[in-house]
């Protein structure tokens, strides 16, 4: 029986994590709720760049899910804004996500644009990272999934941003989400300097220094590039969630109601479904340290008040159902058929260890 924390719901493999007398987690005791800098302030902000672009007032990166969705919903009906919707196709974004992409710019009947990847480079990034961490898979570690596509909504809403003359970047990003990211990483780092940590990575597993490795790595930044600063210049980028509370129940019965949003038919979350990609990132974070993203999830809704220990453990009860493992399982095989993986590449990763120490 895995022991969890009393108070939400991390389990003893997480990393970093410490229990008290009372079987409370270092997490909680910690824990500093979100401060969210209200709806005055996003409506001073909103108003200033109101009718300052050429035939938009922002523009507003979507995905699929439910939360980007909200804010398109709230920007555009609620705020008025002349909205530009905005959506980066990593190749990886799943059908159901497709499906409320259409139902959501229908309903609005706000402009819309999707921008691609020039040559495929969310695919070649993810396909030479799980490559080269299967030559020497790391227990300390798991490959890179992630790193191009901050990029490619962010870095590609920037440039269309630039192209249109919009002036504000809106985008759905939540507190209590990049709060649990970041402890997760941080925890996991062999040290506090992230450079010296990447050094460490790559010492362990030299095959990152591969040119292929490198080469895709530097033009998934360049292709798309984040501007230096987020509030500086022409151009700003506004963290809707950052203004306005993280309210899961809001949010979904409005996108439900109003946008004909769907969650993933024969999935019990509504998060992170919409990318194909996060199906393999939970399985190799379950297989090899003992828990998701959703225990990381559901402990930080605990902590801001948005849902109670016994409903996480419910929640977390039905994830792993059988038909849901295998719902999953057959989205981890449709991404290792779009990176054209080995038997024995799939062999590492669903086991998370080499043949050698099978």
């Amino acid at each position: 029986m895995v022991r969890r924390c009393k108070r939400c719901v991390l389990p003893e493999t997480y990393p970093g994590i410490r229990f008290n007398n009372d079987g409370v987690c270092n997490y909680c005791l910690n824990h500093k709720p979100v401060m969210y800098e209200g709806e005055s302030a996003l409506l001073n902000i909103l108003n200033d760049n109101r009718n300052k672009g050429q035939d938009y007032d922002c523009i507003v990166p979507v995905s699929g899910g439910k939360d980007s969705a909200f804010v398109l919903n709230q920007v555009k009906e609620v705020y008025r804004m002349r909205t530009l919707a905005f959506h980066y196709d990593s190749g990886f974004v799943s059908r159901q996500a497709k499906e409320n992409l259409r139902n959501i710019i229908k309903t609005l009947n706000v402009d819309f644009v999707i921008v691609k990847s020039s040559r495929d480079t969310q695919r070649h990034c993810l396909s030479n990272s799980i490559r080269t961490w299967t030559r020497n898979p790391s227990a300390e570690s798991l490959p890179t999934l992630c790193y191009g596509c901050k990029n490619g909504y962010l870095g590609g809403a920037y440039r269309i941003a630039k192209e249109k003359k919009i002036p504000l970047i809106i985008v759905g990003d939540a507190l209590i989400e990049n709060a649990q990211q970041m402890r997760r990483q941080t925890a996991l780092m062999p040290h506090r300097l992230v450079i010296i940590s990447l050094a460490l990575k790559f010492l362990k597993n030299p095959f990152y220094l591969n040119p292929h490795y490198i080469h895709d790595y530097i033009y998934a930044q360049m292709e798309f590039p984040l501007p230096k600063n987020e509030n500086d210049g022409p151009i700003r980028i506004l963290h809707f969630y950052n203004f306005v509370k993280y309210d899961q129940q809001k949010i979904l019965s409005t996108v439900e109601k109003e946008l004909n949003w769907k969650k993933m038919e024969g999935f019990v979350s509504t998060w992170r479904f919409d990318c194909e990609i996060h199906a393999v990132l939970e399985y190799m974070l379950e297989k090899r340290f003992g828990f998701t993203e959703k225990d990381e999830f559901y402990s930080e809704a605990i902590r801001n008040g948005e849902m109670s220990r016994e409903e996480a453990l419910e929640r977390l009860r039905l994830e792993r159902d059988p038909k849901v493992i295998s719902r999953r399982r057959a989205i981890m095989h449709k991404v290792f058929d779009k990176l054209n993986l080995s038997e024995k590449e799939r062999y590492i990763i669903l086991n998370c260890k080499s043949l050698i120490d099978s």
